[in-house]
């Protein structure tokens, strides 16, 4: 309808693998799609917008393979994924195979008991001793990256039915579901039984587990072990020095969880033993945690020095003051609310906004949801989001790369939202390093982060640093052609007033 308002489409189409560079349709009453085309990106992220009138909408993603035309469904907008899962729950629900359903008309009344088909489904696959997250997991609505748990439970799956005997194809398993026959669904495979020789899992020299681990150097999920580090966006963050939320980024400065992994070099009884190098009480966990998880009331306040990078030059200094709020509904979503003031030199107009973020211990991420600000002269509020939530992982091992594509909208009143740009980002843990700033000599933990949005699209590279005791931005570099140049580095900075450097 001429008019109306329109509603955003985004989520990720994958199998395990994404399924990248693939058209992405819709089919909603009265015969609407999506307005323009749709194409999935290289981690199977896509985003459409369609008229609100115009749903409820059959969604389908075309790829290379039949196991890679995939079918989906919403009622409401928002996230969308298009999956194994949701192709297989709308087979169960309609009694048909998703592709004649997505041809009909009849989209509504024929998954009239799709929230019964899911759950049924869902306990089907923990009856198969697949490792499916908590009750709150909808494989349609739930946002999921590349790599995390949700992939590699859908990878798992992929796998399984591929290897099914008697089963030609993915279409034949279609078939079976689409006759509500769940017991088709194939057992998780059974990892392979771990041997104290030290060889199966990475290790090597060394005893139970080798040096290295279980799976590596630096504990038992490879160098940097279980629990790698990261802030959310960090100094420099999604925007530059002041980002959406003032200098550190998107959501101020930290890390999340610090490195080392669960054991240190050495692993469970290779060198160094339980308490060696890293030890037991060194965790990624303990090493680099983020400000974000403090106690409510703490106020942190942090000032940097910002350089030219073409001359090398002193430039500015920009003062931030964070205040942790606490516990807070964002969008229908439980957050930790963190207040971010610009209180550089000079600075006379009121900056300020509030951050909200989570802390989802399972997958280990830190979630950016968005950001709320007021205009001080009209006082109207102007949010920021993200769609799907932006993730920063704290378990990456050395090298491991963490890759997402998301949207950032925003509105402002009750006025429409406005989809603001594009973002694709790559995250890659680099390992721990002493390194000296102004503000005196750290150990901090390095990370690569790559992005590009749909405003920029050259891809840029800049370089960041934790302080491992709590996560403080410490600096960060431009990267260019593999030369690191210094764009910010802290000056000084306090928690609760106790002065920390220098």
């Amino acid at each position: 309808m001429a008019g109306d308002q329109l509603v955003t489409l985004s989520g990720r189409a994958a199998v395990g693998a994404p399924i990248a560079n693939a058209p992405v349709n819709a089919r909603c009453e009265g015969g609407e799609g999506f307005i323009g085309s749709v194409t999935t990106n290289e981690s199977g992220g896509f985003l459409g917008q369609v008229e609100s009138s115009a749903l409820p909408c059959a969604i389908r993603v075309t790829g290379i393979g039949e196991d890679k035309v995939l079918h989906s469904y919403t009622s409401s907008g928002g996230t969308t994924n298009i999956t194994p899962f949701t192709d297989l729950i709308i087979a169960l629900s309609a009694s048909m195979a998703p592709m004649d359903w997505f041809n009909q008309d009849e989209h509504v009344s024929a998954v009239g008991s799709l929230e019964q088909a899911r759950d049924e489904f869902l306990s089907a696959l923990r009856n198969a001793n697949y490792d499916v997250p908590g009750s709150g997991f909808d494989p349609f609505t739930s946002s999921f990256q590349i790599n995390d748990a949700v992939d590699q439970l859908l990878d798992t799956f992929s796998a399984a039915v591929r290897n099914t005997p008697n089963v030609a194809d993915y279409q034949a398993f279609v078939d079976l579901i689409s006759s509500g026959n769940l017991a088709a669904i194939p057992q998780a495979p059974t990892p392979p039984e771990e041997d104290d020789s030290g060889s199966s899992d990475g290790g090597g020299t060394g005893d139970d587990d080798g040096t290295g681990g279980d799976v590596g150097t630096g504990g038992d999920d490879g160098t940097g072990g279980d629990d790698g580090t990261g802030g959310d966006d960090g100094t420099g963050g999604d925007d530059g020095t002041g980002g959406d939320d003032g200098t550190g980024g998107d959501d101020g400065t930290g890390g999340d969880d610090g490195t080392g992994g669960d054991d240190g070099t050495g692993g469970d009884d290779g060198t160094g033993g339980d308490d060696g190098t890293g030890g037991d009480g060194s965790t990624a966990a303990d090493l680099c945690a983020p400000p974000q998880i403090a106690p409510t009331g703490t106020l942190i306040e942090f000032s940097q020095q910002l350089y030219d990078t073409q001359s090398g030059e002193e430039i500015g200094i920009v003062s931030i003051r964070q205040e942790i709020l606490g516990p807070m509904e964002f969008r229908g979503e439980e957050t930790q609310a963190i207040l971010v003031e610009d209180v550089s030199e000079g600075v006379t107009d009121e900056s300020r906004n509030t951050t909200y973020v989570s802390i989802d211990t399972t997958a280990m991420v830190e979630r950016t949801h968005g950001s709320t600000s007021v205009d001080p002269e009209t006082g109207e509020e102007t949010t920021l989001w993200y769609e799907p939530i932006f993730n920063y992982p704290y378990a990456l091992a050395i090298e491991e790369e963490y890759v997402q594509s998301v949207s950032q909208f925003s509105s402002t009143g009750d006025g429409p939202e406005t989809l603001l740009s594009e973002l694709d980002y790559t995250i890659q843990f680099k390992g721990v390093e002493t390194i000296t700033v102004p503000a005196g000599t750290f150990d901090a933990c390095k990370y690569y982060q790559t992005s590009s949005t749909s405003l920029a699209p050259a891809p840029s590279t800049s370089a960041v640093w934790f302080n491992v005791e709590d996560g403080i931005a410490v600096k960060s570099a431009a990267v260019e052609d593999g030369v690191e140049i210094t764009e910010v580095e802290l000056l000084s900075y306090s928690v609760n007033g106790a002065q920390q450097a220098p």
